[in-house]
Order: structure tokens, then C-alpha cells, then sequence
């Protein structure tokens, strides 16, 4: 579980974007609030347990209300492109 004073950026720093690390997407719902609730910006979900292809990433991030999902293990270029697509609404 996700400690809720953990989760607030140093003073002064404003995030545009949220990266989180998810061990379990299944049991992630919590901690993705805590999340909401703690940064007005969009959140990227990275976990070893979601899936390449067939549409699972975009029904995970919809599921999760994140805007979106990149399955580990990822190349610098897929990163890069999720944080670009992430920071550009999609």
C-alpha cells in the first residue's frame, strides 16, 4: 500500500507527469488515486504484468483511468514515446 505522505512532490516542484510503477494492476486502483488526488496531471502506469499488443494496454489504462500503460521490459525510445504521447493528452 501506498503511504498517501509519500506521495507529495518536494516543495516548489510542480510535475507534469506521474510514473508509476505497478506491481499489480489488478490491486492498483488505490494506489492510482492516491495518485489523482495528490497531482493534477496525467499518470503513466509501467508493470512487468501488462501485455504488448491486442488492445490489453488500452483497455488497462481506460480500466485504471490513466493515460496510459507501457508493459516492461521497454526500449528509451518506447519511454520516450509514452511520456511524449502522455504529456500531449494521448
Amino acid at each position: 500500500m501506498v503511504d498517501p505522505e509519500n506521495t507529495r512532490a518536494p516543495a516548489g516542484v510542480s510535475p507534469q507527469l506521474v510514473i508509476a510503477d505497478i506491481s499489480d494492476p489488478n490491486s492498483a486502483s488505490g494506489t492510482i488515486e492516491l495518485l489523482r488526488a495528490a497531482y493534477s496531471v496525467p499518470i503513466l502506469a509501467l508493470s512487468t504484468r501488462f501485455r504488448r499488443g491486442l488492445g490489453g494496454s488500452t483497455e488497462t489504462a481506460q480500466r485504471l483511468e490513466v493515460c496510459g500503460v507501457l508493459p516492461k521490459a521497454f526500449t528509451r525510445g518506447e519511454l520516450l514515446s509514452a511520456v511524449v504521447a502522455a504529456l500531449n493528452g494521448g
